[in-house]
């Protein structure tokens, strides 16, 4: 999917500036943590050589912290040196109440942004299946429609947790660390300016490494996570079709097939990694080059007396910090780059659903129409087709009848049966109801609830007692007493029937059955047959689109369309007798 309007970042952040006041807190703890590992450093020269050394009488600062810095402590003491002794008694308790206060500013800026993470991460879960819910029908069958139902589980999942390692890492790992490295450089340089330019001259080389890698990573990433997405949708098809798999015996091939991507996906992943593994430790190694270089000029340095012990050893600290963050910083990108990956597809998935939703149904509930269903001069055609699915349809169904819709494939069956649901705007003409409708599907595909929700949706809660009642009258008694289960262990016939079930339940003014007896025997398709005329007996419009003689003989009415048009409308036996309903039996011949 290519994302020609909303730029990732503006994507994410439309979720982060909700979350700012905790994105205010973790960055004062990391820069509060960047000061204090500084002021660690600093105390740790002092601390090495208040051990080693027996010195009792005053001790300048500037011995202590360097020349540059010795304002500092001064300033705060308010005499130009201390004493041994009260260095003894002060600096141990100091190093040790900033460790401290470090280690536990630490974790809660990690929180923060641990729980950051997780609070978009579900906003952004929440929105994607809510956009998804409300994509337009006609969306879904061009190409980036398609890509969009083969990647929605895959973002949902991986995606969005990917982003939230991003947030955590990008938001907040790299400012710590960035800020730790800022607030450490300056020590440096106040420590020994001729060193820290020698240090930074040793690390410019790992700045040209992350230019060169950054954005080869990021499109390996973005490749990787495409090619989990469609493994994925594969994987889902076959478990679908897992039945006709066996049945043809092509379990060899279709484990090749597997094998086959599995391998594209292992070469994508190795490219990306790869290329992560030499980014790492690049980085370090030019840190430690740059500390390897500098060493030789500070011990020169140390020898000639320029620098006393305790400065160096701080420096030393600070280079050693300030090398370990860096190395995180290194982590922290090759990650973020494939963050970014995630949230690229993320983005570009969203803008589409948008760009692409409904927020209501096109059909007009009219309950003083007269008529169950009203279509007007209906007229469908799909993007890319020269034929049109629906050409000028016009015709009232009536209350307390039974239609049955026939016709060979391709007629227009189904895409009436969508312009009547709303899954489906007509290009030009109207569609009016009576009221409620309710749907059984050719391929029915029960929701992983109880069994009373199944029954019950989506009137929340549900109302046992009318359950019951259903289940009893669709011919499955024995699940009455099971309404609190999910009902996983049933076979087709017996989905179909709790579908019909919710139909009952609801006791609706229309009701449409595409193919809602394929998967059941003919004892049990006489009994789903006698229950939908018991239902338009009540007044209920059934309107059934129809391949089998027994709907067809059930019906009150025969609705025969042609190409998209009506060719033939009227009782059972009247339509059977004509022309076209020949044409169609000698179609559908073997």
């Amino acid at each position: 999917m290519q994302n020609t309007n909303t730029q990732p970042r503006s994507y994410l952040n439309e979720y982060m500036r909700a979350e700012r006041w905790r994105m205010f807190a973790g960055h004062v703890a990391a820069i509060m943590l960047g000061i204090l590992a500084a002021l660690i450093t600093l105390l740790v020269g002092p601390s090495l050589q208040l051990l080693v050394s027996e010195r009792s009488g005053g001790i300048p600062w500037s011995d202590l912290v360097s020349p540059r810095l010795a304002w500092l402590p001064r300033m705060i003491a308010g005499t130009p040196e201390i004493s041994g002794a009260e260095l003894f008694r002060v600096l141990p308790l100091l190093l040790v109440s900033v460790a401290f206060v470090k280690a536990l500013l630490g974790g809660t800026q990690w929180y923060i942004w641990e729980s950051l993470g997780e609070r978009v991460s579900r906003r952004i879960r929440h929105d994607l299946m809510a956009a998804y819910v409300r994509l337009s029908p006609g969306a879904r069958r061009d190409a980036e429609g398609m890509k969009v139902d083969a990647s929605i589980a895959t973002g949902i999942s991986n995606d969005v947790r990917m982003l939230r390692e991003y947030i955590v890492h990008f938001h907040g790992g790299l400012p710590r660390e960035g800020l730790q490295v800022l607030f450490l450089g300056v020590t440096i340089f106040a420590l020994s300016p001729k060193l820290f330019i020698a240090f930074i001259a040793g690390l410019a080389p790992a700045a040209l490494v992350i230019r060169k890698f950054g954005k080869r990573l990021r499109g390996r990433a973005a490749k990787v996570l495409s090619e989990t997405a469609e493994l994925g949708e594969w994987i889902q098809q076959r478990l679908l079709g897992f039945e006709t798999i066996k049945h043809f015996g092509t379990e060899e091939r279709e484990c090749a097939k597997l094998r086959a991507l599995n391998e594209t996906l292992l070469d994508r992943m190795m490219r990306a990694g790869r290329l992560r593994a030499r980014t790492s430790p690049l980085i370090e190694a030019f840190g430690v080059a740059a500390i390897v270089a500098i060493l030789y000029v500070a011990l020169d340095d140390a020898r000639s007396g320029r620098v006393s012990g305790a400065v160096l050893i701080s420096f030393f600290s600070s280079i050693a910090l300030f090398a370990q963050s860096g190395a995180k910083l290194g982590k922290y990108f090759n990650s973020n780059k494939e963050g970014m990956a995630a949230v690229d597809r993320l983005a570009a998935c969203a803008e589409f659903m948008r760009g692409n939703g409904v927020e209501n149904i096109a059909v007009v509930s009219n309950p003083g129409l007269g008529v169950a269903v009203s279509c007007e001069a209906i007229r469908v055609r799909y993007d890319g087709s020269a034929a049109v699915a629906l050409d000028d349809v016009s015709m009232d169904f009536l209350p307390g009848r039974v239609y049955a819709l026939a016709g060979a494939s391709g007629a227009g069956k189904t895409t009436l049966f969508k312009v009547i649901l709303g899954l489906v705007s007509p290009d030009s003409g109207n569609v009016s109801v009576s009221g409620k409708i309710c749907y059984m599907p050719q391929h029915v595909q029960l929701m992983s609830a109880s069994l009373l929700e199944n029954v019950s949706y989506p009137e929340p809660g549900g109302d046992r007692s009318r359950a019951v009642a259903a289940l009893r009258e669709v011919g499955i008694p024995e699940f009455a007493d099971r309404l609190d289960e999910i009902p996983v262990a049933v076979s087709g016939g017996q989905a179909q029937r709790i579908l019909l079930a919710r139909i009952v339940y609801h006791d609706a003014q229309v009701i449409l059955v595409d193919e809602g007896t394929s998967a059941l025997d003919p004892g049990l398709e006489k009994m789903v047959y006698r229950i939908l005329r018991q239902l338009a007996a009540r007044g209920a419009c059934v309107i059934m689109i129809a391949h089998r003689i027994p709907a067809l003989e059930s019906a009150d009415e025969i609705v025969l369309l042609e190409k998209g048009r009506v060719v033939e409308k009227g009782a059972g036996t009247s339509v059977r007798q004509t022309p076209a309903f020949s044409r169609l039996l000698a179609h559908e011949a073997p």
